[in-house]
C-alpha cells in the first residue's frame, strides 16, 4: 500500500475540521441555492459559508420562492446596514470591484476545462470496459502505460504525487485495472489544471496591477517619497512559487493535490461501479456530483454581476496575490504604518474581526498574521490594509505594545504575564510548570505558550485562535523552555513546519532548548539539536514526504487509519531521520 494520498486527505480532513469549528460548514446545496436565488455571496469578498444563514438552506414555509426572495431581501439590508460605517474611509467595494472582475475569463475557462474533462475521462472509463477494476491490467494495456508515461515525461507533463506514480508505474510489470486507471485520470485533470492556469496567471497579473496603482497611490499621498515600480509577470510569478498559500500549499502543488484528489473520487466510483455491474458513465449522478464539486472548488459564480463574485480556489489564490501586491506597493511609496480593515458581518472570521480598526508600523507587517490574506481557516480573505500617517500610530492601536513585560529594548509584550520562578534545571519543577499549563489550556479555543527562560522566570502569554504574538520576546526565548497548545480542529497532532512562522522554524530561529506542545490526542516534544541550522531544518523537511511515506508503508499503516494524526507526526520522524537526530522528537498519547 502507498501513502501518497495521504497529504491531501490530511489537508481536506484539517479544512474541514476548521471549517466546522467556525460553524461553517457549506451546506451540500449551496452552489445551487446561490444560483437560483441571485444571492450575494461576496460582497464582501467572501464565500458565505454559514448553514444557519436562511439564504443558503431549503425554504419549507409556504412558497418556496417568495420565502427565498425575502430571505435575500433581508440579508441585502443587512449588507447596506453594515456598510453604513465608513469610519476610516475606505471603500472596500470599490477596490475589490475590478479585482474581481479579472476572474471572468478564469471562469469561463473552468467551465470549458470541466466539459472537456468530463470527455476525456469518459474516454479513459471506455479503456477499461468489461475489465475487473481490482483485477489485474492485460500485458498490452500494461505496455500502453509504459509508453504514454515515457510520451508524458518527454513533455514534462508530471509534478508532485503524479511523478512518483509514474515512476513507481514504470518499474512494474504487473498492475491492477483501478491503478491504472488513476494514473490516466490524473494525468488527465493535471493537464486540464495546467490550461486553466494559463488563463489564471494572466487574470493574476492584471489583478496585481489593479491593486498596485491603487495602493501605489494611496501610500504616497501620504508619503510624497514614492520610486513606483509597477510588478509584472515575475513578480506574480516568484509570489506563487515561493509563497504557500492559505493551504500550506504552493499554486502549483494544490493543484497538483486537487488533480490526484479528484482523480481518486472518479477511480473509487468507478470501482463501486464496475462491482454493480453498472456501465461505466461519467454522465451518471455520482460522477456528475464529483464534476460538480470539482468546479465549485475551483472557481465559482455566486453572483451574477457585471463585476462578477466569485468563489473558490483561484479566487483565493488572486487574493493572495493582491495581498502581496499591496505591501509591495506601500514599501515602493515609503509607507511606514498601515491599518487593517476588515468587512465586519456575519461571514467575517474571528482573525480578521479581531485585527479590524488595529493599526502596525510596516516592520511589524506579517502576511497570514496581522496583514491579509489572514488565515486559518483557508478562505478568500477580503480584509484590506490601509496607508496611514506614523502620527496615527498611537499606543493604544499598536498590536503588541499592551502590558506585561518588557524586554531589553522597552518594548511591552501584550498579555504577558509573569506567573513564578522554579530551577531551570530541575526536570521535576519543569515538568510540575507543563502539567499545570496543561491542566489550564487542555480545553482552550485559542493558542496560548508558557515560557521558562533560563533564569527560572515563567510566563505565560494569550495568543490568538492558531497565532501568538511574541514580539519583543527574543530575550526570553533564547535557551528557554516552552509548551503552547494546538486547539482542536487546528492541530496537524504534531509540531507544524511548512511555514517560517510554524513551531519548529520559530524555535529555531529563537534559539530555545526545548519545546513541547499538546492537543486532544497528543503530547509532543522538540530538543533542540546542537549542530542542526534551520537551513538544513528546511532543507531535510522539504523532502520528507518520501521518507514518511516509506516509514509509514514498512510499519503497515493502511489509508484506513486516522490520516490526520499520521503525516505530519512522520514528516517530523522522517526530517530528524534524514539528519541524524531521531532522539530529538516524540510524541505520545496523553
Amino acid at each position: 500500500m502507498k501513502y501518497l494520498s495521504l497529504k491531501k486527505e490530511n489537508e481536506n480532513r484539517r479544512e474541514r475540521l476548521a471549517r466546522m469549528k467556525a460553524g461553517a460548514e457549506i451546506h451540500g446545496r449551496t452552489d445551487e441555492y446561490l444560483k437560483d436565488s441571485g444571492a450575494p455571496g461576496r460582497e464582501s469578498g467572501r464565500v458565505i459559508t454559514n448553514p444557519a444563514a436562511p439564504w443558503l438552506m431549503p425554504q419549507h414555509t409556504g412558497s418556496g420562492g417568495d420565502a427565498m426572495a425575502k430571505s435575500v431581501e433581508q440579508y441585502l439590508e443587512y449588507e447596506k446596514e453594515g456598510r453604513n460605517d465608513n469610519t476610516y474611509s475606505f471603500d472596500e467595494l470599490a477596490f475589490w470591484r475590478p479585482i474581481d472582475a479579472e476572474n471572468r475569463p478564469v471562469y469561463r475557462a473552468v467551465l470549458r476545462e470541466s466539459r472537456a474533462i468530463q470527455d476525456e475521462a469518459q474516454d479513459i472509463l471506455n479503456r477499461f470496459a468489461g475489465l475487473s477494476m481490482m483485477g489485474l491490467l492485460p500485458k498490452a494495456q500494461v505496455e500502453r502505460l509504459h509508453r504514454d508515461i515515457a510520451r508524458w515525461k518527454k513533455q514534462g507533463e508530471s509534478t508532485g504525487e503524479l511523478r512518483l506514480l509514474m515512476q513507481d508505474a514504470q518499474r512494474r510489470t504487473r498492475m491492477r485495472c483501478d491503478e491504472a486507471m488513476l494514473l490516466y485520470l490524473m494525468h488527465a485533470i493535471s493537464d486540464s489544471y495546467a490550461r486553466i492556469s494559463e488563463t489564471d496567471r494572466g487574470a493574476l497579473l492584471s489583478a496585481s496591477r489593479i491593486a498596485y496603482k491603487r495602493a501605489f497611490a494611496e501610500g504616497n499621498e501620504i508619503t510624497r517619497l514614492g520610486a513606483k515600480s509597477v510588478p509584472g509577470a515575475k513578480f506574480v510569478r516568484d509570489t506563487l512559487s515561493n509563497n504557500p498559500l492559505p493551504t500550506g500549499l504552493t499554486y502549483e502543488q494544490a493543484l497538483a493535490a486537487d488533480a490526484a484528489y479528484r482523480a481518486r473520487e472518479i477511480t473509487k466510483q468507478a470501482v463501486v461501479d464496475s462491482s454493480q455491474g453498472k456501465e461505466l458513465s461519467m454522465d451518471s449522478e455520482p460522477m456528475q456530483a464529483i464534476l460538480r464539486r470539482q468546479r465549485a472548488w475551483q472557481l465559482r459564480e455566486v453572483q451574477k454581476t457585471p463585476e462578477g463574485r466569485f468563489a473558490g480556489y483561484y479566487d483565493m489564490v488572486m487574493g493572495f496575490i493582491v495581498g502581496h501586491t499591496v505591501v509591495q506597493a506601500f514599501m515602493d511609496a515609503g509607507v511606514k504604518a498601515y491599518r487593517f480593515i476588515a468587512t465586519i458581518d456575519d461571514r467575517t472570521t474571528d482573525e480578521c474581526r479581531a485585527l479590524h480598526g488595529k493599526v502596525f508600523r510596516m516592520e511589524e507587517l506579517k502576511l497570514g498574521i496581522n496583514a491579509p490574506p489572514v488565515y486559518p481557516p483557508p478562505h478568500p480573505c477580503r480584509s484590506v490594509i490601509q496607508a496611514v500617517e506614523v502620527a496615527d500610530t498611537g499606543q493604544h492601536d499598536i498590536i503588541g505594545r499592551g502590558t506585561g513585560i518588557s524586554s531589553d529594548g522597552g518594548a511591552l509584550v501584550e498579555n504577558a504575564v509573569n506567573v513564578g520562578h522554579i530551577n531551570f534545571n530541575d526536570s521535576t519543577q519543569v515538568e510540575e510548570q507543563f502539567r499545570d499549563f496543561i491542566d489550564k489550556n487542555r480545553d482552550s479555543d485559542h493558542e496560548s505558550i508558557r515560557i521558562i527562560t533560563k533564569s527560572g522566570d515563567v510566563y505565560d502569554i494569550l495568543g490568538g485562535q492558531v497565532r501568538i504574538n511574541l514580539e519583543g520576546m527574543d530575550d526570553f526565548l533564547d535557551g528557554a523552555k516552552t509548551i503552547h497548545n494546538h486547539p482542536t480542529g487546528y492541530s496537524e497532532y504534531s509540531f507544524s513546519s511548512d511555514r517560517q512562522d510554524d513551531d519548529i522554524p520559530s524555535f529555531f530561529r529563537e534559539n530555545g532548548s526545548m519545546m513541547e506542545a499538546f492537543d486532544e490526542k497528543y503530547r509532543y516534544r522538540f530538543n533542540r539539536p546542537a549542530n542542526v541550522t534551520l537551513e538544513q531544518w528546511n532543507e531535510a523537511y522539504a523532502a520528507s514526504d518520501k521518507i514518511a511515506f516509506e516509514m509509514l508503508d514498512a510499519e503497515g499503516y493502511s489509508l484506513d487509519d486516522d490520516l490526520v494524526t499520521l503525516l505530519q507526526h512522520y514528516k517530523i520522524l522522517g526530517t530528524c531521520k534524514s539528519l541524524g537526530i531521531d532522539g530529538s522528537y516524540t510524541r505520545w498519547e496523553f
